[in-house]
């Protein structure tokens, strides 16, 4: 079976304090082929100018795009023209503060392929980091809901959500099917955790699972 396209996008906006991380566990993704989107909402900083480095010197086999908007859209309108650009058939979402381990697309794309019915968002437990990269907590999703689980993965739809059998989310560890945006169309301008609508998206279609080990961390700044 040929491995399909992977797109993973960091989007950032005035992250000049952790983009380098961001963007060097973004390269140092082990899934090939990787589309690696790199998109910068205007920022006053030089969070821009660190990524347009980075991926100058980049001499590895993933494709690096990176893009600016000539000016700030806000978290909605960013994720938008990110999406629209992406190829990927699968997209593996991380923003300017959050640092993925090296294997997290493989993982992810991995854990998706072992659900059934095949899910339309998959995403894991994360790590949790003050500013200087200092881990605070360790997030398991389905036990802050009380959920007892047995195994690797948690899965549930729209119905089990609604029945309280639902764990919570976190946006900085997603990937989905590129036809949770398209099926729907753009966020709205307004929206600010793109999280919270592709979860309700996702339910809607063929449901979510969960990554019970930790393959993403993100630091505490709030910044998007």
């Amino acid at each position: 079976m040929s491995r399909p396209l992977i797109t993973f996008y960091v989007v950032a906006y005035n992250h000049a304090s952790f983009i380098r991380e961001a963007v060097a566990a973004a390269l140092a993704q082990t899934w090939s082929p990787l589309e690696i989107i790199l998109s910068d909402d205007c920022s006053t900083d030089d969070t821009f100018s660190i990524m347009t480095e980075m991926a100058s010197s980049y001499r590895g086999h993933h494709v690096v795009v990176v893009r600016q908007n000539r000016r700030n859209l806000g978290v909605g309108k960013h994720i938008n023209q990110v999406l629209s650009t992406a190829k990927g058939e699968f997209i593996v979402a991380s923003a300017g503060d959050d640092v993925s381990r090296p294997d997290r697309t493989e993982r992810l794309y991995e854990a998706w392929l072992r659900t059934n019915p095949r899910v339309s968002l998959v995403y894991s437990n994360i790590i949790e980091t003050d500013e200087w990269g200092k881990p605070l907590s360790c997030r398991d999703f389905a036990a802050e809901k009380g959920l007892s689980a047995k195994g690797p993965l948690i899965q549930w739809s729209l119905d089990d959500h609604i029945a309280g059998r639902s764990a919570s989310v976190h946006g900085c560890s997603f990937a989905y099917r590129r036809e949770v945006f398209e099926e729907f169309g753009p966020l709205a301008d307004s929206v600010i955790f793109e999280d919270n609508v592709f979860n309700w998206r996702a339910e809607g279609m063929s449901g979510l699972a969960l990554l019970r080990d930790p393959w993403s961390t993100t630091g505490t700044t709030t910044s998007r």
